[in-house]
């Protein structure tokens, strides 16, 4: 899932995670900067300066 960060992921996941009480261990990683996967460009938070 995509989120703003770690607070905002967890918010998104619980329900999902909620119904899958199976699986145990679940992380949420942090990408600020955005990440990359094949072509497709996520992009990362974008502040105010």
């Amino acid at each position: 899932m995509y989120a703003r960060d770690k607070q905002h992921a967890s918010m998104l996941a619980r329900h999902w995670l909620d119904q899958r009480t199976y699986l145990t261990q679940h992380f949420f990683t942090p990408c600020p900067k955005g990440f990359t996967v094949g072509d497709i460009t996520i992009p990362g938070h974008l502040t105010a300066h």
